[in-house]
């Protein structure tokens, strides 16, 4: 899909377009995998070979950008997990939202007190003072 892209920004689908330009010969195609096609097989076999092979080189294939922030992005929601887990204050909330995500919940300003514990509430206000019991 990226080679057939014109506006595709992988270095390597932009070699493959170019080589194709100079040598409007090689047609590409897609065949079933074990269809029998001796290209196929040879092409199978050869690549194969290259891989178990003890002077196999090791080539660095760049990611694409969307793999990368995708990849990170993944990375930091675990981490962020991680610590919330970890973390001793905001349990209230912890027990409603277990996991971590990055869409919003756009729940009503009652329900959020409620919830964190935060609000007019005997409890929370004794500890200012603007109460004269917890219950």
């Amino acid at each position: 899909m990226a080679i057939t892209n014109p506006k595709t920004t992988s270095p390597i689908a932009r070699k493959i377009q170019d080589l194709l330009h100079i040598y409007p010969h090689i047609r590409l195609g897609w065949i079933k995998a074990y269809v029998g096609h001796l290209g196929n097989e040879k092409a199978d076999e050869l690549a194969k070979g290259s891989i178990t092979s003890a002077d196999a080189e090791t080539i660095a294939v760049p990611f694409s950008r969307s793999s990368l922030k995708r990849e990170l992005k993944e990375r930091a929601i675990e981490k962020w997990q991680e610590l919330r887990d970890k973390e001793k204050y905001g349990r209230s909330t912890h027990k409603v939202l277990h996991k971590v995500e990055l869409k919003s919940h756009y729940w009503p300003r009652q329900l959020i007190q409620f919830i964190t514990e935060h609000g007019p509430f005997p409890s929370y206000l004794k500890r200012f003072g603007k109460h004269h019991h917890s219950l």
